[in-house]
């Protein structure tokens, strides 16, 4: 794992207090970066040699403080759960859209920010809810300004994180310990998903690859949630129970949509969106193309802490 562009480095990372912030953090602190802070509404946890900011995404001399001498940021601050963004979009626009903008306006003022990575979701890809949206405008704003501003700026895609605040295997741990039983929207239902070292191995790589503006996304695997969902069931001794699509889901997730294909180029194992000369790009890709983790590695992740 290359980790030239970190070590030594001053990073600033938002939401750093989330399951894959926290993750990510301490990846900095391994590789030895000069300085790591911490943005985040509160402070979850300690460590020696981060320096926890205590702000929203919204405040923007917060952020103006935060940014100045840094050299690479990571932004993961989001409000990411399909249900909650539903519910208050007015919410789900102020931290994914104008948070971000909030960010980003911080940094013009800060010249020595030579890298900022956004962290986006497939949900941007062909949005049909309210997060997808926010995150697909955000993309759009990191593109623009890497444009503008000739700074190595771009977003990253990621699935499902396995075991991350907010995933569907946290949701089902707590109502099977609550109701005994987990719901499932749709058994058919395909999802992308990585593990969080994985999450954090390709933020840490991405770190040292020039971006201009491009989005990328890492070719994931899938899963069918209904697979998922027995596995789940039998390791836990719970029933399930469908209660049909949330409001905001597609059946299948996206990473290269019809309008994106054509200037859209395979670069090793990440499809990169927006990077490419136009022509016949690479095509489509969802998680109903994606090879399908097996019934074992189902089971090795269920079982896993």
């Amino acid at each position: 794992m290359a980790t030239d562009g970190l070590k030594g480095a001053r990073v600033l990372v938002t939401g750093g207090t989330g399951s894959i912030g926290t993750a990510l953090v301490r990846e900095l602190l391994r590789i030895g970066s000069r300085e790591i802070r911490v943005l985040a509404r509160r402070e979850r946890t300690t460590h020696d040699g981060v320096r926890f900011l205590a702000a929203d995404i919204g405040d923007g001399s917060a952020l103006a403080y935060a940014v100045d001498g840094v050299d690479i940021v990571f932004h993961l601050a989001a409000l990411k759960d399909v249900a909650a963004c539903e519910a208050d979009p007015d919410a789900a626009l102020q931290t994914n859209v104008v948070g971000s903008m909030n960010l980003l306006m911080a940094v013009r003022n800060v010249p020595g920010v030579h890298r900022l990575i956004a962290i986006s979701s497939d949900k941007a890809c062909a949005p049909s809810g309210v997060l997808g949206m926010t995150k697909s405008t955000m993309e759009g704003v990191v593109t623009r300004f890497a444009k503008e501003s000739g700074r190595s700026f771009g977003s990253v895609r990621f699935g499902n994180v396995w075991g991350a605040s907010g995933s569907v295997l946290k949701r089902w741990e707590e109502s099977a310990a609550r109701d005994g039983h987990i719901d499932v929207t749709d058994p058919e239902m395909t999802r992308f998903v990585l593990t969080l070292p994985e999450a954090v191995g390709h933020l840490v790589a991405l770190a040292s690859r020039p971006f201009t503006g491009e989005v990328v996304a890492p070719r994931m695997r899938a899963y069918r949630l209904g697979d998922l969902a027995e596995v789940f069931a039998e390791e836990n001794g719970v029933a399930v129970r469908i209660v049909g699509p949330r409001a905001g889901e597609k059946v299948h997730e996206d990473l290269v949509s019809k309008d994106e294909a054509p200037n859209s180029v395979a670069e090793g194992g990440l499809l990169v969106i927006g990077g490419g000369p136009g022509g016949p790009g690479i095509g489509t890709f969802t998680s109903a193309d994606a090879d399908r983790l097996s019934e074992s590695e189902l089971r090795e992740l269920v079982r896993s802490p």
